[in-house]
């Protein structure tokens, strides 16, 4: 074998290397950034599902306020001719 030949696989061996190396950091790459948009999904979707509960629970609280309101006069005077409804005596 001659010096030149051994040069050269070496230099291919080395090309070779490096061009897997290079192949894994991209692979890397793309999976830390596969990650991060799935985890900022999961934030996002986190967040809305926070933002509906807490709309329903108002809009439910506003309808249960008014619902009482509304309802109050029949109630009172219904409490007053002992009309009211689960009275067990």
């Amino acid at each position: 074998m001659s010096a030149d030949f051994i040069d050269d696989q070496f230099i291919q061996d080395k090309a070779a290397f490096k061009k897997e190396f290079n192949e894994q950091e991209d692979n890397k790459a793309r999976l830390l950034e596969e990650e991060e948009a799935r985890k900022k999904q999961e934030a996002e979707a986190k967040d809305v599902s926070i933002a509906d509960e807490l709309g329903t629970a108002l809009t439910g609280g506003v309808k249960d306020t008014i619902s009482s309101a509304v309802t109050l006069p029949e109630r009172v005077q219904d409490m007053f001719n002992g009309e009211m409804q689960g009275c067990t005596s």
